[in-house]
């Protein structure tokens, strides 16, 4: 018996028309598109996430519905988390069945060790704070005083600079932004 290999269809061209050859890039690329213009608006509002709405419904030939999401899902994750970009993904959804669910994607830019740099800077800030209301024989003073030609020249300061003066060494000339 003489069976000819070239009318049998291989194995790689069947895992790739079953994979959505194709069509799971197209998908991935569209997203990523919704993701991009989303995160750009946030910037924009000085947000630190962007939250998407994630297309639920992917019609890819040969595939089952939940199997083209869950690989588009995956490989959108993938791409914003990788190092290139960096990223910080998570999926929210609402609904009970996939009838009637919806999914969102948040992305994060900033990560919890950024978000612990960030607090920790505030607290450090904090403990070092004081609060500058006229107390006593302190007089806070809306004009500055000329620096001493032997002192080296003072970085030029914004009008509406407020020195407190004190009888207290260690409140003289304190110097406060607004």
């Amino acid at each position: 018996m003489n069976m000819s290999n070239s009318n049998f269809p291989k194995a790689s061209a069947i895992r790739k028309t079953a994979k959505g050859a194709g069509y799971v890039e197209d998908y991935i690329r569209d997203v990523l598109n919704l993701i991009k213009d989303d995160i750009l608006a946030a910037v924009e509002r000085r947000a630190t996430e962007s939250v998407t709405a994630m297309p639920t419904d992917f019609s890819i030939p040969t595939m089952d519905p939940i199997e083209a999401q869950r690989m588009v899902y995956y490989y959108v994750a993938k791409k914003l988390e990788s190092p290139d970009l960096g990223y910080v993904v998570s999926y929210v959804y609402s609904g009970q069945n996939t009838e009637n669910q919806k999914w969102w994607i948040k992305v994060r830019w900033l990560t919890e060790n950024d978000n612990a740099a960030r607090q920790y800077m505030d607290q450090y800030i904090k403990s070092r704070t004081e609060h500058a209301d006229p107390v006593g024989d302190e007089t806070v003073v809306t004009h500055r005083r000329r620096a001493k030609k032997s002192v080296a020249k003072a970085k030029p300061r914004k009008t509406g600079d407020v020195i407190i003066q004190s009888d207290n060494p260690d409140l003289q000339d304190l110097i406060l932004l607004n």
